[in-house]
């Protein structure tokens, strides 16, 4: 008799009807409270055609100082600088941030408590006429001091489109389309742009890299068509910021000055 068959055949019948046991799998711990309602409201609450809100906050300032700084200054009260998306100077003694509306209270509330007191403008417009603060809009009639203050809050959006993170370019920018704070042309020139920037997935080497006043004039081209988009079909924007020569509109003629108001900042 083989004697390995008869081995095999007692095992197999001694452990017939057993099953086998598995070691308990380690489960993952539990999350928040406020994360699991967070993620339930984005996954099963009631869904909204509305793009996520990013919105500026003002603030009175009495002394201009540099960007940079402020910078510094928010990092060092213990708020996140990533969530301070853009910083500017929308008239003299004002300063904004750009944020996301769910973390403007976050900032708002820290500002209140480190910054002795701090509260935002609740009742600063920056389309404000009134804003205009330079002699040459003097001469221009109500009508026309509204529309050029608009053009520049609408220059500031765009500039601000420039500056922030192109991982949430996009979202800013729907945003902005959605409370028409930007129009329709200007996002589908900026929506082409990102979708053309992340197809090139390795952009092709160039024989020498510009220099600093080639790539600040790109950079006004480019913020001058994306003014010129708001009273202006493509063609003729294209040709108003990007001749040789262009004689530059009100908006254009704003849009320097902020170019170059900003650099000193």
């Amino acid at each position: 008799m083989d004697t390995t068959k008869c081995s095999f055949a007692f095992f197999a019948a001694s452990n017939k009807g057993e099953k086998r046991k598995k070691k308990p799998s380690a489960r993952s711990p539990l999350p928040s409270a406020a994360k699991a309602s967070a993620t339930l409201g984005r996954l099963l609450g009631p869904q909204s055609d509305i793009p996520s809100g990013y919105r500026f906050v003002y603030f009175k300032t009495s002394l201009r100082r540099r960007l940079a700084e402020l910078c510094r200054l928010i990092q060092a009260i213990g708020l996140n600088n990533s969530g301070v998306l853009d910083i500017q100077y929308p008239v003299l003694h004002v300063v904004s941030f750009l944020a996301h509306n769910e973390y403007v209270l976050t900032f708002t509330s820290a500002l209140h408590k480190n910054g002795r007191g701090c509260s935002p403008l609740l009742d600063f417009d920056p389309c404000d006429p009134a804003n205009l603060k330079d002699p040459k809009f003097d001469a221009l009639s109500p009508v026309l001091r509204t529309q050029k203050a608009i053009e520049i809050e609408n220059l500031r959006y765009l500039r601000s489109l420039s500056l922030v993170r192109r991982s949430v370019r996009l979202s800013v920018a729907r945003s902005f389309l959605h409370y028409e704070q930007i129009n329709r042309p200007q996002f589908d020139a900026i929506l082409s742009e990102e979708l053309k920037f992340r197809s090139s997935s390795a952009p092709a080497p160039r024989a020498s890299s510009p220099s600093s006043d080639e790539e600040r004039l790109a950079k006004k081209q480019r913020l001058r068509y994306l003014g010129y988009l708001l009273h202006h079909n493509t063609e003729t924007a294209s040709l108003l910021a990007y001749a040789t020569s262009p004689v530059l509109s009100p908006a254009a003629t704003a849009d320097s000055d902020m170019a170059d108001s900003s650099a000193a900042v």
